[in-house]
């Protein structure tokens, strides 16, 4: 099953793609039949990923979307590494979202079976038997955004199955399918991204790094996490943290990890989200996580009060203008009013 995306937003960086490129023509699917869990299938993400996407400059001064377009272009691989939750994964996501294409994220779990990413033979209604692709060989066929996620994680046999295709000859061969050889589709992009030196990764070998000609370090971005959490103090907080990683700490202070923070203390209470955080440390580690965690606690709680003040405040007016308009249609009456509300709530 192949979803269909929908939905629009506006852009906070736009991404261009090349004008060659048409949208993948897709099955109608409506949404609350889709699962993207227990779906195998590669699929085209909603718009809305890309809309919402915040892009970066890299180093040269280029936007990363920019940079994909230039490897999709010249059939190029591209390796993105850094710590965990910085949105790696993210950034195929959304330029797959944006340009309409087919995505699929390949995980690098060794447990995966073979066939599950490249197809296999099923028996047909008929009695019959035949050849049903995978996700990596629909992307293969027929273009899109393959995502080799944690790829210092993956496995030899399907490192080995996918040597052909990151090398020059951008070649898959289906060894289950009476020997067929895909030619990739000139509209395939591949992009990989690790996080190096994490417990139960491996380096990759220089011959298999190799097969990725464009490498981009990819760290916390001061701008992007600007722009997705709410609480200055909070980003305060993770940079100091940060700047004890690799001494006091092991555990990365990941900006997913923040705007969770952000999400429990809005439905769960700030009590609950300081808990929840420095439960993603080890033991050994939360009691320098509490110590600064302490020192910025006042001014995270007062960010959150003040924005609950002033949410009430609105609502308040709200509640009030809405009387008045009930109890007059003189437009001046009612401006009178709210200019006595706003100075009642400024004192």
């Amino acid at each position: 099953m192949v979803r269909k995306a929908s939905g629009s937003g506006s852009a906070s960086r736009k991404i261009r793609v090349p004008k060659n490129i048409e949208p993948v023509e897709v099955e109608e699917v409506e949404e609350e039949e889709y699962d993207e869990a227990d779906d195998l299938n590669a699929y085209v993400p909603d718009p809305e990923i890309g809309d919402r996407y915040i892009s970066r400059r890299l180093f040269g001064g280029h936007w990363d979307v920019d940079i994909l377009t230039y490897a999709l272009e010249n059939k190029k691989n591209v390796l993105l590494m850094g710590d965990t939750g910085a949105g790696k994964t993210m950034l195929s996501r959304a330029y797959a979202a944006k340009a309409g294409m087919l995505y699929y994220s390949l995980p690098c779990d060794v447990s995966i079976d073979p066939s599950a990413l490249f197809g296999k033979i099923v028996p047909t209604e008929e009695g019959g038997f035949e050849w049903v692709d995978g996700p990596v060989t629909q992307l293969v066929r027929y273009g899109g955004v393959l995502n080799i996620s944690e790829i210092n994680f993956m496995p030899p046999r399907i490192a080995a199955s996918l040597y052909p295709l990151l090398d020059s000859r951008r070649q898959l061969p289906l060894l289950g399918n009476r020997g067929e050889i895909i030619e990739a589709h000139e509209d395939l992009l591949i992009v990989a991204d690790m996080n190096p030196q994490y417990r139960g990764t491996t380096d990759l070998n220089a011959a298999f790094k190799n097969r990725f000609p464009i490498k981009v370090p990819w760290g916390y971005d001061k701008r992007v996490e600007s722009h997705l959490v709410k609480n200055k103090e909070l980003l305060s907080f993770a940079e100091k943290l940060r700047a004890k990683v690799g001494t006091e700490l092991r555990t990365p202070v990941a900006t997913n990890m923040l705007l969770e923070f952000e999400e429990h203390e809005s439905a769960l209470g700030l009590d609950f989200a300081s808990e929840n955080f420095l439960a993603a440390f080890e033991d050994t580690e939360r009691g320098a996580v509490k110590q600064v965690y302490d020192v910025h606690k006042g001014n995270i709680k007062k960010f959150y009060d003040d924005e609950r003040a002033k949410a009430e405040a609105g609502s308040a007016k709200d509640r009030m203008r809405n009387a008045v308009e009930s109890a007059s249609d003189d437009e001046d009456e009612i401006e009178i009013m709210d200019d006595e509300f706003e100075f009642e709530m400024e004192d």
